[in-house]
């Protein structure tokens, strides 16, 4: 396939959907987004109700089952820290709204990084 019509088709969708993509992500701010989604999921976790809110809204639904194709395509053809970024944004959707059945990939993959990162002594990005 060609990743960067997936990507480029992602970004159209989720601008039509209302879903804010950054024209360009630094690495700093993938750090940040990174720390913010730490920082979100021990909040819900400590939260018995919201970890097993289920996600209603088909809205964000939409957009969390995106993302899955998004990140891949990210993957593919982009930077590891752009990857990072919008596999957050992901995870972030699921813990702000409950999960449906597009989460658990997310969480997979946001797992995997935080693994691969606290292996490697250097930076990932």
């Amino acid at each position: 396939g060609n990743p960067n019509g997936a990507y480029d088709t992602c970004v159209s969708v989720f601008r039509q959907l209302g879903e804010p993509i950054p024209s360009s992500v630094t690495p700093e701010e993938a750090g940040a987004m990174l720390a913010k989604t730490l920082s979100l999921y021990k909040e819900v976790y400590n939260e018995e109700e919201r970890i097993h809110k289920r996600l209603e809204d088909e809205k964000i639904r939409t957009i969390t089952k995106i993302y899955n194709t998004f990140v891949t395509a990210c993957f593919l053809c982009k930077q590891k820290h752009i990857v990072i970024y919008h596999l957050c944004r992901a995870v972030q959707l699921s813990l702000q709204n409950g999960a449906c059945e597009y989460t658990p990939i997310a969480f997979a993959r946001f797992a995997g990084y935080c693994v691969m990162k606290n292996e490697n002594a250097e930076s990932i990005w």
